[in-house]
């Protein structure tokens, strides 16, 4: 029975379980490749384990150990995003990357523009410690829509471990067109005569070049107040609004207003539809008398009559016309005036509201 020590010669990466004991023992042996392949990659590492016996005798051990080049696999094979045009917030997504059934330091690059970033999400500590990753980890891949203009981009995550071959991950980002809201039609009227029941809603159509785009509708007068309202003043397309007019207490006359349906949560578009509102008296006959004596009476034919009341004339005074045969018209300014019951017309000489 012998007494032998046990040392390694400067291999941080070789390591034993026996430093010293007698014959017969049993030496355990094990290797890290993780320490070489930090800094070096793969290639053959040299080492020789020596056993010295209390004669100062020497048994040298030699030790080789060969690290393989490396073949990494990420999953997904392929990233694929798609943000819309004017969206400022980053979307990410990760990469698992393993393979060889061991630790394998890497690093990642990131190439296509600066929109394109990846980081480390989780890894090895000791290679963390070291400045690189190692599998199995986990990397994060990050696009950043911020400025860029709609199209489709391409970039590439190359994923390198040392001493082996580059693992390229294709990434595809589309800043797609936001979507445009439209209206139609773009142009609405509404009649209203006192005293009346108000006018039928009128309908609007929203459309989006993406259904499910946001919009909002709003109204305005410009004269009258606020006589028009619609519902829904929110929607997703596509959909019908209704327009409102109310114009109970408002006097004869012409009212104008609008309204406006505009894309929003990122829709873009904004349509303007002018409304016209005529609210007209219902026409009321007072008087009937000679036009040259203004008395009341009978009507004879060829007399010239003068008929008074509300809302029987145009708002601006019409004078005679003449048709293409040269007789005196018997509609002006939107009146007619017949006598019964032959139902014949009366040639007019002037029409209007007051």
């Amino acid at each position: 029975m012998n007494r032998a020590t046990v040392c390694v010669l400067g291999k941080p990466w070789l390591t034993f379980t026996l430093t010293e004991g007698v014959t017969p023992s049993t030496l355990s042996v094990s290797v890290d490749p993780l320490i070489p392949a930090l800094y070096t990659g793969a290639g053959n590492y040299p080492a020789r384990i020596e056993v010295l016996n209390s004669e100062a005798a020497v048994l040298g051990i030699p030790v080789a150990l060969t690290i393989l080049p490396a073949t990494l696999a990420a999953v997904p094979s392929s990233l694929v995003f798609s943000v819309q045009a004017g969206a400022s917030t980053t979307v990410t997504q990760t990469l698992a990357v393993g393979g060889m059934g061991w630790t394998v330091p890497f690093k990642v690059v990131a190439s296509g523009g600066a929109w394109l970033s990846s980081s480390s999400v989780s890894g090895n500590s000791v290679c963390v410690s070291n400045g690189v990753l190692c599998t199995p980890a986990t990397v994060s891949v990050t696009v950043n829509p911020n400025g860029l203009s709609p199209g489709t981009y391409i970039g590439m995550i190359s994923i390198t471990p040392t001493g082996g071959n580059i693992t390229s991950v294709p990434v595809t980002f589309t800043v797609v067109p936001a979507p445009t809201v439209t209206a139609s039609p773009t142009s609405l009227s509404f009649t209203y005569q006192v005293p009346g029941s108000a006018p039928l809603p009128a309908t609007l159509q929203v459309s989006g070049s993406v259904s499910g785009s946001a919009f909002s509708v709003t109204t305005a007068t410009q004269t009258g107040g606020n006589w028009l309202s619609v519902t829904p003043t929110t929607g997703l397309t596509p959909s019908t609004v209704s327009v409102l007019a109310s114009p109970a207490g408002l006097p004869p006359g012409n009212y104008s207003g609008s309204v406006t349906v505009t894309g929003a949560n990122g829709a873009t578009g904004t349509t303007i539809i002018n409304v016209s509102l005529i609210v007209v008296a219902v026409p009321t006959v007072t008087a009937v008398v000679n036009a040259a004596s203004f008395q009341a009476g009978a009507v004879a034919p060829g007399e010239l009559i003068s008929i008074g009341g509300a809302a029987i004339g145009p708002t601006a005074p019409v004078g005679l016309g003449l048709d293409s045969n040269g007789s005196v018209l018997s509609s002006i300014g939107g009146v007619r005036v017949t006598f019964l019951p032959s139902n014949s017309a009366a040639p007019l000489i002037y029409a209007s509201s007051g």
